[in-house]
């Protein structure tokens, strides 16, 4: 399992993908309007993400309504499989290696 320890004094264990969301939120809504028009109420011209896929519809229509999961959402399912079989498998640890390097 992989997570990311929080700086004091917000100290956590958070999951990476999260993180990467609320820092990709945080540009879309603050920092890019910040520096295109100068102030934080203007809202972002283009979605945050949009499939390339030909879905049918047009890009224009593909712009307004992009149908995009975050990622934290979309890997849910994958990162509960792999906690699952982590949980069930047998402990096992790493060989120790104690021995001097020399480069």
């Amino acid at each position: 399992m992989l997570v990311v320890e929080r700086p004091d004094p917000w100290h956590a264990h958070v999951s990476p993908t999260a993180e990467v969301d609320r820092l990709r939120g945080w540009v879309l809504s603050t920092a890019l309007p910040m520096l295109v028009t100068g102030s934080t109420s203007a809202s972002p011209l283009l979605p945050e993400a949009m499939s390339l896929d030909d879905d049918g519809r047009t890009l224009r229509d593909r712009i307004r309504d992009p149908r995009r999961d975050p990622a934290y959402t979309r890997l849910r399912l994958l990162h509960e499989r792999r906690l699952a079989e982590a949980s069930s498998a047998p402990w096992s640890f790493p060989e120790v290696v104690n021995e001097e390097f020399t480069d």
